[in-house]
């Protein structure tokens, strides 16, 4: 630390203590300097250029040691005690260049002289502008006393007191039954206070600072020893044995002592580009402070450089952002000088493409990545024989029939990205299923399957069938039940490209009726060409030996029958009801066939009223039918040889014998 002792003695030849002292600081302080100010008095003290905080200490003056007389009547055994220490005080200050402030160094206390009390020390201050921002308390001067007096009285307090107070001066030594002159007390320092003066030390000044107090004295018709600058207070004088007096040590002055530092002013412009391709190496620069001894510069978050130097060298990241530096020395940190910089980062590889695969070999589809704000362009190619062109994210394509890769790369004025690649494929419509496996001819109600073979490029199949078949399938096999429609079963396969063209099979249902007509008592079922059998619908049971096309029942009920086609379709009749057998039916069996068997010619006789007569051969065929009333001769010259059915149906019952013919 640089101390500049500012003496008016020495500046100021042929004035006074009292005289005006000003000072005004040289224009570049890197290391901190303290203005002390020890002369008594008033000084002026005005802010140098570029100084804005300033700290200022103050210690107050200390008091003089009290005087003593000869001890001879009118006193007896005088003492005296030790002048106190001044106070020490210290602030922070802001100010601006060209500020005055006025200082005020205090005066020590005179030694008392015979029987006065040492004078007080004169408290230290510093006002601008009228108004006090620091003061110290000067200590008190040490007191005459006499036998006759309270021993340890004498005492002069420390300062305790100020604005920015911060520690006391110690007391003086107290006047006491012994010999000595008591000691003065020690003035504060920057960090404790003085310690008191005894009647056999002088008080210590606090550390880093406080002047100690004067010495006590230790032979008769002695003075006190003078206080230490700054701020110790003097000591008591001895007792004089003869006529005479003895004066107390003076207290010593006080001081004010005005610290500061330079802070190195903003740097100047940043030289350097303020506009960079992510990982250029750049170099930025601010002139030379000679007030400054160091540099801090920062840099965009990934960006890398050190320097504490007004020069760097830089690597740019892909962030954007500021650089900015500060010039350094022991003073503090400089304004900070910054230039903003735009960062154009490399292109990195685009985001996944977008976009469906496979395609329909012909059709259109759109591919993308994520766009990217800081690429100028995008490059894309696709598959050999696809077509489709953009600079864009975006990129409609048309699809060849081969598969291959979509791929995509960015550029900006800072290069190129690595490529993003897509393997895309296509896929067509479905060929033509092969042919269907399944029967084609079938009876109602049975159950139909048919399959075709699995084409890997079909997600499904569609079927369609006779209108009244029912069932259901997506997959390359259905099964279906039979209605009573002929007709055609086909299946196409399909996928997101579209449908093939059907495979078809044709397919027949063999006709079978269930229907019964009835005729008086007479039931014959309208299917022809069949195997029958009757059936009690009351049991379920069949009627053993009616298995004609034709039944005419012996009692009333409900009857049904089960045929079977020559096709082998089974189905049975609705169950048809028989009533009111009675007074016919006896007539019936009144009947007269004749002959029997028979050659050209049958003759009926006994036949009921509104009865109709048939001729059936044995499958239930009708060769002849008439109505008759009472008798009938049937003509047989056509009819071969054979055994036939000859059926008798009147209104409430039927009869059904067998007719033989013979050639």
């Amino acid at each position: 630390m640089k101390l500049l002792i500012h003496s008016l003695e020495k500046k100021l030849k042929g004035l006074s203590l009292m005289a005006l002292s000003v000072f005004t600081a040289v224009s570049a302080f890197s290391q901190p300097v303290t203005d002390a100010y020890t002369t008594e008095g008033n000084h002026t003290w005005i802010v140098p250029a570029g100084i804005t905080s300033i700290t200022v200490e103050a210690w107050g003056a200390g008091g003089g040691g009290g005087g003593t007389l000869s001890q001879l009547l009118p006193y007896s055994n005088p003492r005296a005690g030790g002048g106190g220490g001044g106070a020490y005080s210290q602030i922070q200050l802001t100010v601006a260049p060209g500020d005055i402030l006025n200082i005020q160094v205090g005066f020590g206390g005179i030694g008392g002289n015979s029987n006065n009390d040492g004078a007080d020390g004169g408290a230290s201050s510093v006002d601008i502008l009228g108004s006090t921002v620091i003061s110290a308390a000067g200590g008190q001067g040490g007191a005459f006393r006499t036998s006759n007096d309270v021993v340890g009285t004498a005492t002069g307090l420390g300062g305790t007191s100020g604005v920015g107070f911060m520690y006391a001066g110690g007391n003086g030594g107290p006047n006491n039954s012994a010999s000595n002159g008591s000691g003065g007390g020690g003035a504060g320092g920057t960090t404790q206070a003085g310690t008191d003066g005894t009647t056999t030390a002088a008080g210590i000044g606090g550390t880093a600072g406080g002047g100690n107090g004067g010495d006590p004295t230790t032979t008769n018709d002695q003075n006190g020893n003078a206080g230490i600058a700054p701020g110790g207070g003097g000591s008591g004088s001895r007792r004089t044995l003869l006529q005479g007096s003895s004066q107390g040590g003076n207290g010593a002055r006080g001081e004010v002592r005005i610290t500061y530092c330079l802070i190195p002013a903003q740097p100047g412009i940043i030289a350097g580009e303020d506009a960079l391709c992510e990982g250029t190496v750049q170099n930025y620069s601010v002139t030379q402070d000679p007030n400054a001894t160091s540099y801090n510069w920062t840099l965009p978050s990934d960006w890398s450089g050190s320097s504490v130097t007004n020069t760097i060298d830089v690597m740019a990241g892909g962030d954007s952002g500021d650089v900015t530096v500060e010039a350094v020395n022991v003073c503090g940190v400089s304004t900070p000088q910054t230039l903003t910089i735009t960062t154009t980062p490399l292109p990195t590889q685009p985001s996944v493409i977008s976009g469906t695969t496979p395609m329909c070999v012909g059709t259109t589809g759109t591919f993308s990545v994520v766009h990217d704000p800081s690429v100028d362009t995008y490059t894309w190619t696709v598959p050999s024989g696809w077509t489709g062109t953009s600079t864009t994210n975006t990129i409609d394509v048309t699809a060849a029939a081969n598969n291959g890769a979509i791929t995509v790369t960015t550029e900006n004025a800072c290069g190129t990205s690595p490529v993003r690649i897509m393997n895309v494929t296509t896929s067509d419509v479905p060929a033509q299923p092969v042919t269907i496996t399944g029967n084609t001819t079938f009876c109602q109600g049975e159950t139909a399957a048919y399959s075709v073979a699995m084409n890997p490029l079909a997600s499904g199949y569609v079927w369609n069938f006779p209108a009244d078949w029912t069932g259901t399938s997506t997959s390359n096999s259905i099964n279906l039940t039979v209605g009573t429609a002929s007709g055609s079963v086909s299946v196409a396969a399909v996928n997101q490209c579209g449908t093939s063209a059907a495979q078809t099979i044709n397919v027949t249902v063999n006709q079978v009726t269930n229907e019964v007509t009835q005729s008086g008592a007479t039931l014959t079922a309208d299917q022809e060409n069949a195997v029958y059998q009757w059936l009690d619908c009351g049991t379920g049971n069949p009627i053993p030996g009616a298995t004609s096309r034709t039944y005419t029942p012996t009692q009333n009920g409900q009857y049904s029958v089960l045929i079977i086609t020559q096709a082998n379709c089974t189905v049975v009749s609705e169950c048809v009801t028989i009533s009111n057998l009675g007074i016919e039916k006896e007539q019936l069996e009144g009947l007269s066939i004749y002959p029997n068997p028979a050659s050209d010619n049958v003759t009926i006789s006994n036949i009921p009223a509104e009865s109709t007569v048939r001729l059936l051969d044995m499958t239930g065929k009708v060769l002849f039918s008439t109505a008759a009333n009472s008798a009938l001769s049937m003509d047989l010259t056509d009819v071969k040889a054979g055994v036939y059915l000859l059926s008798i149906e009147g209104k409430k019952g039927s009869k059904t014998q067998k007719l033989i013919v013979r050639k």
